[in-house]
């Protein structure tokens, strides 16, 4: 089986974030246990910076030739409505090139990214053979809608996601607050959702410190 993780969520802000922790520990673990399974990861060329140390981070779990970029256009991001022709053109670019790498399964490990960046998330706007998992956080942002979603286009920027999000055919939710969230707003059925948890990475120790440290 061939497995493509789309990580994105280790370019962009995200990467500062629990998102990304989440996304590059997640893969790892992927491509720890891969066992005959063939493990590739997918960037995104808009951000050249952040390449050389995903390489360096998967070194020796992923063979440097399963490390692939694809390109879109420039400002593509959703904050501005005037880039939405770019934003489509971007996702249907990156959609096509996930095809090319014939995968039994594409996952995604952070689908709500673009609103501010070059980032290209989506499910289902170019055809493709692959099933397609998503990593779900939460749905904080529907739940306090007032709070989170404050003007009509950030919130048609995220409803657009929700429905892409629809599409998938399965969600790794990291709770199980998150999964029944997900049943209960999104409608969607039980058994296309997985609550796989989280766990401190093993860098994570207990320290021994004096009263003075």
């Amino acid at each position: 089986m061939r497995i493509v993780i789309d990580l994105q969520a280790c370019q962009s802000d995200s990467r500062f974030r629990g998102i990304g922790r989440y996304s590059s520990a997640l893969a790892r673990a992927i491509a720890r246990q891969a066992g005959e399974h063939e493990v590739w990861i997918t960037l995104n060329d808009r951000f050249p910076e952040t390449i050389p140390s995903i390489h360096a981070e998967f070194d020796g779990l992923v063979p440097r030739e399963r490390i692939v970029t694809f390109s879109i256009p420039s400002l593509v991001s959703e904050d501005n409505p005037q880039n939405m022709w770019r934003t489509r053109t971007a996702e249907l670019l990156r959609e096509y090139f996930l095809t090319g790498l014939n995968a039994d399964i594409v996952h995604v490990s952070s689908l709500f990214e673009g609103w501010y960046q070059d980032v290209a998330a989506s499910i289902g706007v170019y055809k493709q053979n692959a099933a397609v998992s998503v990593t779900l956080y939460d749905l904080i942002p529907l739940v306090l809608s007032d709070k989170y979603l404050p003007s009509s286009n950030l919130k048609n920027y995220y409803f657009r996601k929700l429905e892409s999000l629809k599409r998938a055919e399965c969600l790794l939710a990291i709770s199980e607050y998150t999964r029944q969230d997900a049943i209960n707003l999104l409608g969607l059925p039980p058994d296309s959702i997985i609550n796989i948890s989280s766990a401190a990475d093993d860098e994570f120790k207990p320290r021994k410190m004096t009263p003075e440290e």
